[in-house]
């Protein structure tokens, strides 16, 4: 295989520019053998859409048009990039036939945890098709049509994972005995006993829940048998796959950017059941992914080995993320494990991942087995072979960045019609039962407007300086301040011992807080003696290697939660110390921030964003509205999965963070803690709960509130890929969402939307900025918010800047203020 010096190949490829990390040597992208099949299918599955010219040649890019308020007019229409499904005969949804499977142990015991685990296991083989069929191209037919219309075996859970009745439907494959033997081993005595077959329907939240997933695993199953060829296919929760292009030359879904990294286009297909409908949500992101895998890379000696820590991907089956280990290298893949039942790591993997045998047809079984570490979840071992790494945007280089931003930025008409290749190459995945439309669902727009995004509505910017600034700031005990010089430093300006430096970073920021005409003596006393009695350490700053270990090293050493300089003054380069400083941030709790003010904001000797978080830090708020966008008495209050979440008065103001949960607060913790904490204020909650609630929780939550005689709404805010809003005018063609758009989903009279806060921030999605999915599930009876008023409570909120710089430009955040939890332990690095 011939090798080449990692470089970057830019869109235009006029010249190629030499990567930072050039010391790396990888193999070319050239050496990948294309599948001799890909075109053939792409070609064959497609309906209606001509892809000959996506796949032999990159796809054009269009220019990016901005919808307006002025845009919005006749004939301009918004669509929501998800396909109902609908039944083929009847309005409602039709119902199916499940038969319900149950396991007891020798003492009668249930046993639904080592049934299901068996299931999961056995359902990751190969789907058998229907080889009875009378169409000879046994692909196109759907999992439905399979063996005479029964079905193909499909298994679902109602309820809890690991605790609701286990689901069959379909043609079995297995008998009781056999599922049993594999749940419980060949000692297994009994068998697995099928119940009364019943008609599911997708009525109570279990039945639904059910419902969803049968339909997700014939997705799954049909993907494999259509796409699979070009794509991986992985399960996403209990109701989604996962699209992920395969390293195939040639492939339109699948672009090389160097010799060492590779974009991969991936597609979220999440099936979402409603009253009567259901509809299939498709979105595109993208994986940054090496051509290597960890064993190749572990075997070439002219290659370092991958640190502990990288972070991999599982190839071949589950698309599992997480830290590669090394701790029980002393493993060998090839030798009989007891916790596999006598079977070694590779047969594992090749018996029950058919896409793993190939991956797997050169391993050694002498070989060592490596790692994959999860949050919350066991160590895994793997065979080397079935792990590649996975490359982080803010550990590239500036130029390979650049190079990265450019090629995915795309443009609304790009992302349709890669949506709208995937949906054609797809079909019917459902028939003979359901029906997905061709056509992306059309929004209608409502009547009234959200509220403005003007920045006037606002107080706090980086002129004026924040809106809180004072008390707050002066009395909280944070960790102490290091600031990081280069060695390079010294020789320019002659400064041994970095005091020169500090003693201007103090008077620039002296100088700038005294600008804003808002900030008292104390305020600017104690933010210079942060700066003046900060640590000062130097690092080695004369390459990339250096600058990565030095700071990676020193920031190991750091309390939680400190706060980090970094000055970027050096003889090597600005660009050189930012890219170390985020590739030795990566690897620990920390976020990096940039501390320079932008060209528009600049002003001689003042470094308006660095005070900003310095004040910040120190319990002071960016911004806050000058008008409350509330009434008296209305709280708004975060509750989820992470720990942090804030109370929100109605002037955008956090009130309290709540911390007492590690794992985040449930919607019933969030009612308590606010009427605990504010019993003279609060009024009427309104709790955004990040992503799904649980149904008891609310219900739980809706009884204290009412015994406490204060009035709740309860609102879901999905905050994961739910799909994109695209916009589409006769003589525009297709554009960018109006910012601030919001559209109901399944009806006038309906509690779910949908919102878009977030202008064209991103360049890694195609150009369209990721809207919000918003569903109420509880409403106060004495209190009539409707869901107009819900929504633009939640864009107005978004717009809100808790800590950090108050930047002019609106769109910055997705979610509202209520949802940003703030993590005490991460390092806050600042960039100079």
């Amino acid at each position: 295989v011939p090798h080449t010096r990692l470089c970057v190949v830019m869109k235009t490829a006029v010249r190629r520019m030499c990567v930072i990390s050039g010391d790396i040597i990888m193999p070319s992208f050239a050496s990948i053998p294309p599948t001799s099949c890909t075109r053939r299918l792409l070609h064959s599955q497609a309906r209606g859409v001509s892809l000959r010219k996506i796949t032999s040649a990159p796809i054009v890019r269009t220019r990016v048009t901005h919808t307006t308020s002025a845009s919005a007019s006749a004939g301009y229409t918004h669509v929501f990039t998800a396909y109902k499904i609908k039944s083929a005969s009847t309005t409602e949804l039709p119902s199916l036939t499940v038969t319900p499977l149950r396991l007891s142990d020798d003492r009668g015991k249930p046993c639904v945890q080592a049934l299901w685990s068996a299931i999961r296991l056995l359902r990751e083989g190969q789907p058998i098709m229907d080889t009875t069929s009378k169409n000879s191209n046994e692909k196109t037919n759907s999992p439905f049509e399979a063996f005479n219309g029964q079905g193909v075996e499909l298994f679902a859970q109602a309820g809890v994972r690991d605790v609701g009745e286990v689901l069959r439907f379909g043609a079995p494959k297995l008998s009781g005995r056999e599922l049993a033997v594999k749940a419980l081993g060949y000692k297994a005595t009994g068998e697995v006993m099928a119940g009364e077959p019943f008609e599911l329907k997708p009525e109570s939240a279990e039945g639904k829940t059910a419902y969803e997933e049968i339909l997700r695993e014939a997705l799954y199953v049909h993907a494999l048998n259509v796409v699979g060829e070009l794509f991986d296919v992985s399960r996403v929760g209990r109701s989604g796959i996962l699209l992920t292009a395969k390293l195939i030359s040639g492939s339109w879904a699948c672009t090389p950017v160097s010799d060492a990294v590779a974009v991969l286009d991936q597609y979220t297909l999440n099936i979402e059941v409603n009253d009567n409908y259901a509809q299939l949500a498709c979105t595109l992101s993208h994986e940054l992914r090496s051509p290597l895998t960890v064993r190749q890379i572990l075997d070439d000696p002219s290659l370092m080995d991958l640190p502990e820590g990288a972070e991999v991907v599982a190839l071949g089956g589950p698309h599992l993320q997480g830290r590669l280990s090394y701790a029980k290298s002393t493993w060998k893949i090839g030798e009989p494990r007891e916790e596999l039942k006598g079977e070694s790591l590779v047969e594992y993997h090749r018996k029950r991942y058919p896409a793993r045998v190939k991956l797997l047809e050169n391993a050694r079984n002498d070989d060592q087995a490596v790692q994959l570490v999860q949050p919350g979840r066991s160590p895994s071992a793997y065979p080397a072979e079935l792990l590649s790494p996975v490359i982080r945007v803010a550990i590239l280089d500036t130029q390979t960045r650049d190079a990265v931003a450019q090629l995915c930025a795309g443009s609304p008409m790009d992302l349709q019609r890669r949506i709208t290749t995937v949906r054609s190459l797809l079909g019917q995945p459902f028939a003979p039962r359901f029906d997905v439309e061709e056509k992306m669902m059309r929004l209608t727009p409502p009547p009234s407007k959200l509220a403005s995004f003007d920045d006037n509505v606002r107080v706090g910017d980086l002129i004026e300086g924040p809106a809180v600034m004072t008390n707050e700031s002066t009395k909280i005990k944070v960790p102490p301040v290091t600031l990081f010089l280069g060695s390079s430093l010294k020789d320019m300006e002659h400064d041994d011992d970095g005091s020169q430096y500090a003693e201007r970073l103090t008077e620039v920021a002296e100088k700038t807080m005294r600008s804003w005409n808002r900030a008292s003596d104390q305020d600017i006393s104690r933010i210079k003696d942060d700066i003046s009695g900060a640590k000062i350490v130097w690092f080695d700053d004369t390459s990339l290697q250096s600058i990565e270990s030095s700071l990676g090293g020193e920031f190991r050493k750091q309390l939680p939660g400190s706060t980090i300089l970094v000055s970027t003054t050096s003889a090597a380069g600005r660009q050189l110390v930012e890219a170390g400083t985020r590739r030795a941030s990566s690897t620990i709790n920390s976020r990096v921030r940039i501390g320079i003010d932008d060209i528009s904001t600049a002003k001689e000797g003042v470094r308006s964003r660095l005070c900003s978080a310095l004040v910040t830090r120190r319990g002071g708020q960016a911004t806050l509205f000058r008008q409350p966008i509330a009434p008296e008495g209305m709280l708004f209050v975060g509750a989820g999965t992470k720990a942090g979440m804030p109370v929100v008065d109605r002037f955008g103001k956090v009130l309290h963070r709540q911390y007492g949960a590690p794992y985040g607060s449930t919607v019933t913790d969030a009612v308590r803690t606010s009427i605990e904490m504010f019993s003279e204020i609060a009024q009427h909650l309104v709790i955004h709960h990040a992503g799904e609630s649980d149904e008891s929780d609310v219900a739980a939550a809706s009884e204290m509130a009412r015994t406490k005689e204060v009035t709740l709404d309860v609102v879901d805010i999905i905050e994961s890929d739910c799909g994109r809003v695209i916009g589409w005018r006769k003589d525009l063609g297709v554009t960018q969402p109006e910012h601030g758009f919001w559209s109901t989903i399944g009806g006038d009279d309906s509690d779910d939307a949908i919102m878009v806060t977030t202008d064209i921030e991103s360049n890694f999605t195609r150009g369209v900025a990721r809207p919000l999915r918003v569903k109420r599930r509880a409403r106060s009876r004495d209190v009539t918010i409707d869901l107009a008023t819900v929504v633009n409570h939640i864009a107005s909120l978004a717009t809100v800047v808790d800590d950090g710089a108050p930047d002019h430009r609106l769109g910055k955040f997705r979610s509202p203020i209520t949802l940003r939890p703030q993590d005490t332990l991460a390092l806050e690095v600042i960039l100079l």
